[in-house]
């Protein structure tokens, strides 16, 4: 259902050789939040009272070519997308997902990741690790994607979790070494 809230539905009022309309279908699916009727008909008054019912809007056939869409492509889903700097951090990670059937996703600077991130899910599991190069910490790079929507960020951090503060844009503060799922 989650793709259903993605999605809009330009539906026609008649449909050739059927018993059923555009409206009876948008009824039955229950999809009315997510449809628009099309129609040639938009002026009859049982069509416009039974699409207010439904607060089904109805847009009139002549000007369905003029609708403009905008396609997104799929977002990528890694098992896991690490930010860390340290190259033997990033050979264990590749091992590891290697070991595990994982896909891995890596970056060393959070430039890169920035200029990927579009490409990625928000419910993406993302680990940042707290010391970047150049005194960038981690937890100001998670603060940022969190504000942006991502949702699922770990620090990844040598360090012991009670050595940070609280940080509700943080999931967990885990070590560096790579998830075992």
């Amino acid at each position: 259902m989650n793709k259903l809230k993605e999605s809009i539905f330009l539906v026609d009022f008649e449909l050739l050789n059927q018993s059923l309309t555009g409206l009876d279908i948008i009824d039955e699916l229950g999809i009315e939040k997510y449809s628009i009727l099309v129609t040639s008909r938009y002026e009859e008054s049982a069509i416009q009272d039974r699409a207010s019912r439904l607060r089904l809007p109805i847009l009139p056939k002549a000007l369905a070519g003029f609708v403009p869409f905008e396609l997104q492509q799929p977002k990528e889903v890694y098992d896991w997308v690490l930010l860390d700097d340290d190259d033997l951090v990033k050979m264990t990670w590749e091992f590891a997902a290697k070991e595990y059937n994982k896909r891995l996703k890596y970056f060393r600077t959070p430039e890169e990741l920035y200029a990927y991130k579009a490409k990625l899910d928000f419910e993406q599991k993302i680990f940042i690790d707290s010391n970047l190069s150049y005194g960038v910490k981690g937890e100001d790079v998670a603060r940022k994607l969190f504000a942006e929507g991502f949702k699922c960020l770990y620090l990844a951090t040598g360090y012991s979790p009670d050595q940070f503060p609280a940080m509700d844009f943080i999931k967990a503060v885990v070590g560096k070494e790579p998830p075992k799922t």
